[in-house]
């Protein structure tokens, strides 16, 4: 979505109909976006590590059914010394 210039063009999409259902809807770029996702989403935020080869991943939950489920999503995150963020 970061060829987006307005939330607008986001709901001209569609998008709402792309996030019903069971399935998994990855955004690239989301912030342009976040008024249109809902309450229930989790945000993945890929950054830089300490050096060009490393890469940081913070996973934050949002809304309540992913804070229900964030005990068992830093479970699975474990073995990569992930930590899940609350949610904000």
């Amino acid at each position: 979505v970061y060829r987006l210039a307005q939330l607008e063009e986001v709901l001209d999409l569609g998008l709402q109909e792309l996030l019903d259902g069971d399935a998994v809807t990855l955004i690239e770029w989301g912030d342009v976006i976040a008024p249109a996702l809902g309450a229930d989403y989790l945000e993945v935020r890929i950054g830089f590590g300490d050096t060009d080869d490393d890469r940081t991943i913070t996973l934050t939950p949002r809304g309540g059914r992913w804070t229900a489920r964030t005990r068992a999503l830093t479970r699975a995150a474990e073995r990569w010394a992930v930590t899940v963020e609350g949610d904000a």
